[in-house]
């Protein structure tokens, strides 16, 4: 079973997640912060991120940057409401191989990480 690691301050947006994924054989872990999701990243093995890019210790980028330090091979999806150009940049060029703004279609999600990881 793949492992993806939900980074996001909202449980409401990580109940999302879990209930998109309802039927998908992946294993799902959340973080809330910066700090938290540093630990679990390093001390667990994730298939793929998806991270907020606004925390309430940091951001996402910072964590995005931090993960790439350590694993350069996960895959990592945004999955935030900072939607301007630049903001998608800095994400893109942080490491991710998506992003996808809030609010965002169930679908989109989905087929983003399936797409990224498969099944």
């Amino acid at each position: 079973m793949k492992r993806i690691l939900c980074v996001d301050d909202d449980p409401f947006t990580c109940e999302l997640i879990k209930i998109y994924l309802v039927d998908a054989p992946y294993e799902l872990a959340f973080a809330k912060d910066l700090a938290g999701s540093l630990q679990l990243a390093k001390s667990q093995h994730f298939d793929l991120y998806l991270i907020d890019e606004r925390l309430p210790d940091g951001s996402g980028i910072d964590f995005a940057r931090e993960i790439r330090t350590f694993d350069s091979r996960t895959p990592i999806i945004f999955h935030s409401a900072s939607a301007y150009a630049q903001d998608i940049r800095k994400g893109l060029d942080a490491g991710a191989q998506a992003y996808i703004t809030k609010p965002s279609d169930p679908d989109e999600v989905v087929k983003a990480i399936k797409s990224i990881i498969g099944t």
